[in-house]
């Protein structure tokens, strides 16, 4: 460590100068609060990361309520078909394997060529819970 005012060099912890007697301390203590604000997050990035949790949680619950209305669209006219309720099968909201969900997936695939995707429900899952952690971060 060296004086501010002479420059020459100082032990650690000294409070004064040893050559020209130059107050040490403040000058260290105004040295780590320049260094703490040059550090400190802008608070625009705090509200950028507030945004950017609206977005991604907005975008998140749209794709779950795009899902389950493209669910619905896919399970109604297969349910009908067969003679079931649409209750039978919601789990296959989240699922597409099985003996049940499965086996009309690939059914469908043959006679409607475009079929459920479950994958597109937990993306919408994921964006929400990401942008609720990053509101929770930053709150």
């Amino acid at each position: 460590m060296f004086c501010p005012e002479c420059g020459k060099e100082v032990k650690e912890n000294s409070r004064f100068c040893i050559n020209c007697g130059h107050h040490i301390e403040s000058d260290i203590k105004e040295e780590a609060t320049i260094k703490k604000e040059k550090y400190n997050p802008s608070p625009n990035t705090s509200k950028v990361m507030k945004q950017i949790s609206y977005i991604l949680f907005g975008l998140g619950f749209i794709i779950i309520v795009a899902s389950i209305a493209w669910w619905a669209n896919f399970w109604n006219p297969i349910v009908k078909f067969v003679g079931k309720d649409l209750s039978d099968v919601y789990e296959c909201i989240f699922y597409s394997g099985g003996i049940k969900c499965g086996a009309v997936t690939d059914f469908s695939k043959i006679v409607y060529g475009n079929p459920y995707n479950p994958i597109v429900f937990w993306i919408g899952v994921v964006l929400s819970v990401v942008g609720g952690i990053i509101d929770y971060i930053n709150y």
